[in-house]
């Protein structure tokens, strides 16, 4: 297996991080101390780093400030999203919950679930996306699910007939969320 490593960037011109080898020793609190003392999370709401990205599958620790909303970004295909909390703080408001994870609690979603998700104290989180192929239940057709439903922005595809819709009960639980 050929290694693969970054690029540089803006943020990082060093480049040159290995994201994806036979094995790769992840050194999270050394990660930590980085996304903390850059420029974008002194400067932001949130900083982070993709530790770990290979075909199907990529791990990204987040330092998100109190009240940051977490937006994963691009999210295409069928898979699962996986947060798990660190350290601090955060809330997830989904159709069916409010789910409040506390430090070493995770939580999983399925691709196309719409949630609402925001720190709620400072907070790290090692953010997993597993993408899977595609199964025929997936349109052409990409609309921003989430920008829709909640003002995050995370592009998906468009599901036909496979998520029922969210009812007006639903609805007013997640724009109106229980306060703590």
């Amino acid at each position: 297996m050929e290694e693969k490593k970054n690029r540089s960037t803006y943020n990082r011109p060093e480049g040159d991080r290995t994201l994806d080898a036979e094995v790769l020793h992840i050194d999270l609190p050394r990660f930590r101390e980085q996304i903390k003392t850059e420029e974008a999370w002194l400067k932001s709401d949130r900083n982070a780093i993709t530790v770990f990205k290979t075909e199907g599958m990529t791990i990204t620790l987040v330092a998100l400030h109190a009240g940051a909303l977490l937006q994963p970004g691009s999210y295409e295909g069928t898979g699962l999203l996986t947060v798990q909390v660190l350290e601090g703080e955060m809330e997830f408001i989904t159709e069916a919950d409010v789910f409040k994870l506390t430090e070493g609690q995770l939580i999983n979603l399925h691709a196309h679930l719409p949630f609402r998700s925001s720190a709620r104290l400072e907070t790290l989180a090692l953010l997993t996306m597993v993408r899977f192929a595609e199964q025929g239940s997936v349109g052409t057709e990409s609309e921003t699910l989430q920008e829709k439903t909640f003002g995050n922005t995370i592009d998906a595809p468009v599901i036909t007939g496979s998520t029922p819709p969210l009812s007006e009960l639903d609805r007013t639980r997640m724009e109106n969320p229980p306060e703590a």
